[in-house]
C-alpha cells in the first residue's frame, strides 16, 4: 500500500461532495443552454409571452396608478379655487396677550394637518367698526350713519397697486394718534373722497375716549380681482351689501395690533388666514392623508382655539375623486385579469407545443434513469431563468406602453397631448413578479404531464392517439363561454360593472 500524499484531498468527505455537486449543477446548466439554443424559435414565442404575462399584471397597478394621478389633478383643476383652499376665521382683541398665542396656534395647526398641500398662508384682519365724522364733529346718531373699519392683509404691495398719492407715513401720537390710511380708488370715487380728506373715527363701544383722527393720504385697487388671493372678497374695497355709506381703510398690521390696540385695549378684531393649495403637491401617494388631515382640521383648530371657524371643500373634492375611481378601477381590473387569463393560456398551449417536441428527448432521460423531479428541474431553471428577466423588465416595458396613451385622442384633453406621468411604485414589481410567478407554473404543467411518462407511456402515446381531455369531453368550454357571454350581458343592460 503506497501512503496518501499529505494534501492530497481525500476521496470522500465533504470537499468530495461539493465538487460532486459544482459537477452536477455545470453539467445541467450545459444542458439547459443547448436544449433552449436548439429550441430557440419556438422559445422566443414562450419568451414574448412570459413577458407579456409580468408586463400586463404590472399594467393593471401601473396604469391604475396613471389614471389615478391624472384624474385627481384633474378634479382639482377643474374646483373652484376658493373651494379647495382653507379659510380659518379666528375673533379677538390684539391688546390682550393670548391674542398672539391665539394665532400662532391657528397657523401651526393647519401646518400640521395640511403640510403636504401647503403653498402659502396669508393673513388678513379687519378692526372693529368705527363711527367716522368730519373732524371735531360727533358721529350721526341714525340707524343709516356710515361706518368704518381699519383693513390689513399680507403682501398688501403686491397685489394692490396705487393709483393716486403716496404711501401712509408711520402714526403719530399716542392718546389718540394720527393715522394716515389709503382706500378703494372706487369707493373713493362712490363716497366722494378725495386726498387729504380727514376723518374722525369713533369707536362704537366706548364713548369717554377721543377718537382717531385718520387722513387719506392715497386710492389703490387691486391689480386682479378674480385672483383666489382674495378669496372671493370683492367687498374690501367697495362695500355695496349695506343700506349706510361703509368707509374700508387699508393700513399696515402694526397700526391695527399696535397703535390701536394700545390705544384700544378694549378693541375686537378678526383675522382670516387664508391656505393656498398648491394642487401640484396632491396625489395618489398622499391624497387620502391630506383628506383625513384637512378633516381633522376643523375639531383641532375649534378644540383649542374657541371660537374659530374653518371653512373648506378640499376634503370633499378629494373624497368624491376616490369614490369615482373605486368604481371605475373595477371594470378595469375585470378586463385585465381577462387579458392575463388569455396571456397564461397562450403559455400553456406553447409550453405544451414545446414539451411535445421534446418528449422523445424526455423520455429517454426517464429511460437513463433520470427521476421525475430531474426532469421537471430541467424545465424548472429554463423558466426561472426567463420568468426572473421578465419580472425584473416587465413593468418598465408596461411603463412605456402606458406613457404612449398619453398622445392618443381619448387622453389628449387630460395629458396635454403629452406622455402620462406613470410612477414606479414596489407594488408593480410584485406585480410583475406574481405574472412571471404564474407564467412560471404555466411552463411547467406541461413539463410536469411529460415527465411523468415512461418510455413505453412514449411510445404507447405515439402508437395510439390521445384522447380528448375532460374540459372538453364534457364541454366545459362551452359552459365558460355562455358564463362570460351572460356577464357581457348584463354589463352591457346595467351599464356598470358592480
Amino acid at each position: 500500500l503506497r501512503p496518501r500524499p499529505p494534501f492530497a484531498a481525500p476521496p470522500c468527505g465533504l470537499l468530495g461532495s461539493r465538487h460532486r455537486s459544482m459537477q452536477t449543477v455545470a453539467t445541467i446548466l450545459r444542458m439547459v443552454v443547448r436544449r433552449s439554443l436548439a429550441n430557440r424559435r419556438l422559445l422566443a414565442t414562450v419568451i414574448v409571452g412570459v413577458v407579456m404575462s409580468a408586463a400586463l399584471m404590472s399594467s393593471v397597478i401601473l396604469y391604475s396608478d396613471a389614471i389615478r394621478d391624472l384624474g385627481l389633478s384633474h378634479a382639482l383643476k377643474n374646483a373652484d379655487p376658493i373651494s379647495r383652499n382653507v379659510r380659518v376665521v379666528v375673533s379677538g382683541r390684539p391688546g390682550l396677550p393670548d391674542y398672539a398665542a391665539r394665532r400662532e396656534t391657528t397657523d401651526r395647526l393647519i401646518r400640521q394637518h395640511t403640510a403636504p398641500a401647503l403653498e402659502e398662508l396669508v393673513h388678513y384682519g379687519r378692526s372693529a367698526t368705527f363711527y367716522p365724522s368730519e373732524p371735531g364733529l360727533s358721529f350721526p346718531v341714525g340707524e343709516d350713519r356710515p361706518r368704518a373699519h381699519l383693513q390689513f392683509v399680507d403682501r398688501f404691495e403686491t397685489e394692490v397697486e396705487l393709483v393716486e398719492g403716496r404711501q401712509p407715513n408711520a402714526p403719530v401720537g399716542s392718546a389718540p394718534p394720527v393715522i394716515e390710511v389709503l382706500m378703494g380708488r372706487d369707493a373713493a370715487a362712490k363716497l366722494g373722497i378725495e386726498l387729504g380728506a380727514r376723518f374722525d373715527l369713533h369707536p362704537f363701544w366706548r364713548q369717554d375716549l377721543a377718537p382717531v383722527p385718520v387722513t387719506v393720504v392715497g386710492f389703490v385697487e387691486p391689480r386682479d380681482y378674480s385672483s383666489p388671493f382674495w378669496f372671493g372678497k370683492v367687498d374690501r374695497f367697495v362695500m355695496d351689501s349695506t343700506s349706510w355709506p361703509t368707509y374700508p381703510f387699508w393700513v399696515p398690521e402694526s397700526v391695527v395690533n399696535g397703535t390701536l390696540a394700545t390705544y384700544l385695549p378694549d378693541m375686537d378684531s378678526s383675522v382670516e388666514t387664508y391656505e393656498f393649495i398648491d394642487i401640484g403637491k396632491i396625489d395618489a401617494r398622499n391624497a387620502r392623508r391630506i383628506e383625513d388631515g384637512t378633516r381633522a382640521l376643523d375639531p383641532a383648530v375649534r378644540e383649542q382655539v374657541s371660537g374659530a371657524i374653518v371653512e373648506t371643500k378640499l376634503p370633499d373634492i378629494i373624497g368624491e375623486y376616490r369614490t369615482k375611481l373605486f368604481f371605475t378601477r373595477l371594470p378595469l381590473f375585470a378586463l385585465m385579469l381577462q387579458v392575463v387569463g388569455i396571456s397564461l393560456y397562450y403559455l400553456v398551449m406553447v409550453a405544451t407545443m414545446l414539451v411535445e417536441r421534446q418528449q422523445g428527448e424526455i423520455a429517454l432521460l426517464r429511460s437513463r434513469g433520470a427521476s421525475t423531479q430531474q426532469v421537471i428541474a430541467i424545465y424548472a431553471i429554463e423558466g426561472l431563468v426567463l420568468c426572473g428577466t421578465a419580472a425584473v423588465i416587465g413593468p418598465f416595458l408596461a411603463k412605456l406602453g402606458i406613457a404612449v396613451l398619453g398622445y392618443t385622442p381619448p387622453f389628449e384633453s387630460l395629458s396635454g397631448n403629452a406622455a402620462l406621468e406613470v410612477p414606479l411604485s414596489r407594488l408593480a414589481f410584485l406585480a410583475a413578479l406574481g405574472g412571471a410567478a404564474l407564467a412560471f407554473g404555466a411552463l411547467l404543467i406541461p413539463a410536469w404531464r411529460a415527465a411523468r411518462q415512461t418510455t413505453i407511456d412514449y411510445k404507447h402515446a405515439l402508437a395510439r392517439p390521445q384522447t380528448q381531455p375532460l374540459f372538453l369531453r364534457y364541454y366545459l368550454d362551452l359552459v365558460l363561454v355562455g358564463i362570460g357571454a351572460f356577464l357581457f350581458y348584463q354589463l352591457r343592460e346595467k351599464g356598470s360593472f358592480v
